[in-house]
């Protein structure tokens, strides 16, 4: 099983698999101009090597060469007595970096594992990549983890909010004035010609 950290503020995991032919989804799930158009909106895009723009077709890169997407899903549900009392901002920012960001990178090494458990494959992260605390974009240096890093799916056009409610009838619910969400809801996958791969220990 994935080793999760079910940090204080986590009631229970659950996990989830689907799979679906990558012409499928591109088809139903893809829209590369309208998230790049969003991902201009973060601080993220331009300043770190997972994140868009990238010097490539990712259509080419990415959709067009792989048969299958195998997508990975964990949902963190939180403990009543955070979700039913409100948060300052910087409680939220504790909350968000003790729970969601160190499972999440725990997640993208999962990931990469799996790579690596099916030759051929490529790995799509669940987030911006947080290998290092500065990353080398800004000052035009080549990325210190080449080989590692990994675009997310919004990243490369996937829409997670829609692939979330059709492909697992999970809705997204967001932070919002001061109120955390019963859950969070992550996304990783497995870019493969192959139909059935090895899932590692997922679930």
């Amino acid at each position: 099983m994935v080793r999760f950290k079910k940090a204080k503020g986590i009631k229970t995991i659950e996990y989830d698999y689907k799979k679906i032919p990558t012409a499928d989804y591109v088809k139903d799930f893809v829209e590369v101009e309208r998230f790049i158009e969003c991902c201009k909106l973060c601080p993220n895009y331009g300043t770190k090597w997972g994140c868009p723009p990238y010097a490539y077709d990712v259509r080419e890169k990415y959709w067009n060469k792989y048969k299958y997407l195998h997508l990975f899903a964990y949902k963190m549900y939180l403990e009543d007595d955070l979700v039913e009392h409100g948060m300052t901002e910087e409680e939220i920012d504790n909350l968000v970096l003790g729970i969601r960001h160190q499972n999440y990178i725990i997640a993208s090494k999962w990931i990469l594992g799996v790579e690596r458990e099916n030759p051929g494959s490529f790995a799509l992260d669940g987030g911006h990549c947080a290998k290092c605390k500065r990353c080398t974009r800004p000052k035009g240096k080549p990325c210190r983890h080449e080989d590692d890093i990994r675009p997310a799916l919004d990243a490369i056009g996937g829409n997670v909010v829609k692939t979330a409610e059709e492909i697992f009838g999970t809705k997204i619910i967001w932070i919002e004035n001061g109120k955390v969400p019963e859950y969070f809801f992550f996304i990783v996958g497995i870019l493969s010609d192959s139909e059935e791969i090895n899932k590692g220990n997922w679930g």
